[in-house]
């Protein structure tokens, strides 16, 4: 016993130093999940909807705060992220958020409870506070739009400007390109 003593206790203080070097995240994926749901006091609406409201506020977010990546990935609707999938269903079994028809994938509801809304201003206090209040005016905004978009328009807002995310899905035909915001004279 007296000789792995000391190499534990060096692997300790290794593991103790290297633990301080690690920068830790700004923001984690539940957050992103809840200051998605808090931005703007409104449920979202559809499984597919939450899913790329989700990843529009991360490509938003990423390079300016150090977030946890939920790891999309191209799938049958587009970006898809199998933790976000699984941390929604943890938050709604922690209390956070409810979903209300589970199995209706655009009915889908997703909304935040008092105890969700609760940190989901920490969340958005934490970004005033490293970001501005201009920025939360502008995440507010942007949820606003996703919304009216609704679920056609988020598809289509994401396939054209995020492609590279559309190999697998199974709808790709359906939302061809388009020019947004162009018109003919």
């Amino acid at each position: 016993m007296g000789e792995n003593v000391g190499s534990d206790v060096l692997f300790f203080t290794e593991a103790v130093r290297l633990s301080k070097e690690i920068e830790k995240p700004d923001l984690g994926e539940d957050e992103l999940i809840l200051l998605v749901l808090g931005v703007v006091d409104k449920p979202v609406q559809g499984k597919v909807v939450i899913q790329k409201e989700i990843f529009l506020f991360y490509q938003e977010l990423k390079d300016k705060l150090k977030i946890i990546d939920p790891r999309f990935v191209p799938f049958k609707y587009g970006p898809f992220s199998f933790r976000i999938a699984t941390l929604l269903d943890l938050l709604e079994y922690l209390g956070f958020i409810v979903v209300t028809n589970r199995g209706r994938r655009r009915l889908a509801r997703y909304s935040l409870t008092e105890k969700g809304r609760k940190y989901a201003e920490e969340v958005i206090e934490k970004i005033r506070r490293k970001l501005g209040d201009e920025y939360v005016e502008k995440l507010k905004r942007l949820r606003q739009g996703l919304d009216e978009l609704g679920h056609d328009g988020i598809l289509r807002y994401v396939y054209q400007y995020y492609s590279q995310y559309t190999d697998k899905s199974e709808l790709k035909d359906k939302y061809a390109r388009i020019d947004w915001g162009v018109t003919e004279a």
